[in-house]
């Protein structure tokens, strides 16, 4: 059986996992405990950060491969150990780290999601969780540590990232295929968070090239590759349709989105608050 990795099996296991630990933030632990809550901007836009950091890292990686005749002593090797995933630190500090691409978040929302409540953690593990607990209380809750609105995550200093544009309206099914295909708003290498109301779901898009990976936090999949601005549209509202009463896709859907693109890359960390 496909292993669940909707928001709703992670947050079960990540109060397990806090409800265990001493010298917790109660503030914290309250919010992860209590019921019908959701983290789908925190997630979707961590999804976000992780799937742009990735391509990122892969194209310089294939640059700096492109120099190495031409490499000065040694520069390109030492640019490429600066990419590299460096050795967890020891101390505890919340920070974003070259580490932090999809690899590292597909592996640690596995890790939580098929954890048995029961089972020790070892430091590694630990580590990992409580990291992620710190990112996406950062990402959803981020009007609480700074003055920035949801969403616009290019005001997030170290994100590296470019707000293109942001387009909010109602639409329907029809309207969003045609707006998404034929003003072609999505070009390669952009990251897309997708609000539907006034924060009532997020989800997210990433383009690579010719492929779309959309993900739901509320998809039990996690994300998904499709091939089409179609598809993405017709996922955008099937994601939504849970929120909305006697749904009918003819009917509009109040969206807000908004198109990133990677500046210069991460410059500086962003120091996270402690909660561990």
């Amino acid at each position: 059986m496909p292993l669940d990795v909707s928001q709703k099996k992670v947050l079960d296991n990540l109060s397990v996992f806090l409800s265990k630990g001493k010298h917790r933030d109660k503030e914290l632990v309250g919010q992860f405990l209590r019921k019908g809550r959701g983290y789908c901007n925190g997630i979707s836009s961590l999804w976000l950060y992780t799937k742009g950091l990735q391509r990122a890292q892969t194209k310089a990686f294939e640059a700096i491969s492109q120099l190495r005749s031409y490499d000065p002593p040694g520069l390109g090797r030492r640019f490429l150990q600066w990419l590299r995933p460096s050795p967890p630190p020891t101390h505890r500090q919340s920070e974003l780290r070259s580490q932090d691409d999809y690899d590292w978040f597909k592996s640690t929302v596995e890790l939580i999601a098929s954890w048995d409540g029961v089972r020790e953690l070892n430091a590694q593990e630990t580590e990992n969780f409580e990291r992620f607990v710190s990112l996406i209380q950062f990402f959803h809750h981020t009007s609480d540590y700074l003055s920035v609105a949801r969403g616009d995550l290019d005001v997030i200093q170290g994100m590296g990232l470019q707000k293109e544009y942001a387009i909010g309206s109602l639409f329907t099914l029809e309207q969003l295929k045609q707006l998404l295909i034929a003003e072609n708003i999505i070009p390669d290498g952009r990251l897309v968070h997708v609000e539907y109301g006034l924060g009532r779901h997020i989800t997210a898009i990433f383009r690579d090239g010719d492929n779309y990976y959309y993900f739901n936090p509320d998809s039990p999949e996690g994300e998904i590759m499709v091939k089409n601005l179609a598809e993405v549209a017709t996922d955008i509202f099937l994601a939504n349709a849970k929120y909305v009463a006697s749904y009918d896709v003819s009917k509009p859907l109040p969206l807000s989105i908004r198109v990133f693109s990677y500046g210069e890359g991460v410059k500086k960390v962003i120091l996270l608050p402690r909660w561990f």
